[in-house]
């Protein structure tokens, strides 16, 4: 895929970015470039320890059903995330430059987990598979993956 997009797909894409801040912005888990949280986000529950590495999600999605995938994919997810204590570190919709090689993907997410076992536990957690259904169903192809920062 080239790195050049049509009218369409540029409108799209701002719409796109545009509501997906909306409604990130709403569910607090927007963040601002100093990485300090919005005002609007409350933090009455403490962080979870943990003694090993952190856990990131990675997923890339090229999502065909945008109003579906922001509207019923993202509440849902974004609060299961939040049960596991994670916490969304990127979230791009097709902003950005590609330095090499071809770039397929419309959305690209991040997340952190206190660890593996955590974000592999939010991954398979019932409510977050319900969402996920929803997700495979308002994409035209996903990549999904856990991995773990370098251990100290």
């Amino acid at each position: 895929m080239s790195n050049r997009t049509t009218s369409g797909e540029s409108i799209l894409r701002r719409t796109v970015l545009k509501a997906s801040a909306v409604t990130m912005s709403a569910l607090g888990l927007m963040t601002t470039a100093s990485g300090r949280e919005e005002e609007n986000q409350t933090t009455e529950e403490e962080p979870r320890e943990s003694a090993g590495p952190k856990g990131y999600f990675i997923g890339l999605n090229q999502v065909t059903d945008t109003d579906r995938f922001l509207n019923e994919y993202i509440p849902i997810a974004s609060e299961t995330v939040d049960e596991y204590g994670g916490e969304t570190l990127v979230f791009s919709v097709d902003e950005v430059d590609v330095l090499e090689g071809e770039w397929e993907y419309n959305v690209t997410v991040v997340l952190e987990f206190p660890s593996v076992e955590e974000a592999q536990n939010w991954f398979t957690d019932e409510t977050y598979q319900e969402a996920a259904e929803i997700a495979e169903e308002s994409t035209e192809y996903r990549d999904l993956v856990v991995t773990s920062e370098f251990a100290e």
